[in-house]
């Protein structure tokens, strides 16, 4: 376990489930293609542990058999599906006020998310936030260089940032995980209902609600 040093430079943001409410678009979106491709009728609260991993780790665990080809294909039909439903997608309630206040203290912000990059970043900018953000990295279309800590990795990189003055903020085990890799510290919030039993624990600190974590990153400035 990694804690930041301060003063805090850099705070990484994990997108779905910890900046964005969207549990309306993935849901429906994985439901869907669960039914028509694999014919898994699952209900929409199973699914809420399947906000945040990896497309492929999620496909995987329905599909265990299913080779590279196939969970690929099942990745383009969950993303058909899920361009339904993306404006859907809201801001968790505080976020925005957070991220404008880290930006007007000189803190560096980037999102490091499993996620499309291309749709991280039309999401951003549609909720107004990417603005805040030096940089938005995330997954390319066929899901390689799509691991956590590769992508925290290469956010780090790109705002010339030390591990040790940054922190990532998200919601699963992945988040602690990819920035474990990167000898990072790591804060989950547990405002979506997403985190598992025992995933925070992992964790340097757990906060419930955006005073929170105001509170916490206020203490490392």
């Amino acid at each position: 376990m990694f804690s930041p040093t301060k003063p805090l430079r850099v705070v990484l943001w994990d997108m779905d489930g910890t900046l964005t409410d969207s549990a309306p678009a993935i849901l429906p979106a994985m439901q869907t293609t669960l039914a028509r491709r694999l014919g898994i009728d699952c209900p929409q609260s199973d699914l809420m542990r399947f906000i945040g991993p990896p497309l492929s780790y999620t496909f995987k665990q329905f599909a265990p058999d299913a080779d590279s080809h196939q969970i690929a294909s099942l990745v383009s039909t969950y993303r058909q599906e899920y361009r339904r439903h993306v404006n859907k997608t809201q801001l968790f309630p505080g976020i925005i006020e957070t991220v404008a206040l880290l930006y007007a203290d000189g803190i560096k912000q980037g999102i490091a998310t499993a996620k499309l990059e291309s749709n991280a970043k039309t999401i951003a900018g549609d909720l107004g936030i990417s603005g805040y953000m030096g940089v938005i990295a995330g997954s390319d279309e066929d899901e390689t260089h799509a691991t956590k800590a590769e992508i925290i990795g290469r956010a780090l990189r790109s705002l010339d940032a030390d591990a040790q003055s940054s922190v990532m903020v998200g919601d699963r085990i992945h988040d602690i995980e990819g920035a474990n890799a990167n000898q990072l510290g790591t804060i989950i919030v547990t405002w979506a209902g997403t985190t598992q039993p025992g995933e925070a624990q992992q964790a340097w600190q757990k906060v419930g609600n955006t005073q929170q974590l105001n509170y916490l990153l206020g203490t490392l400035c």
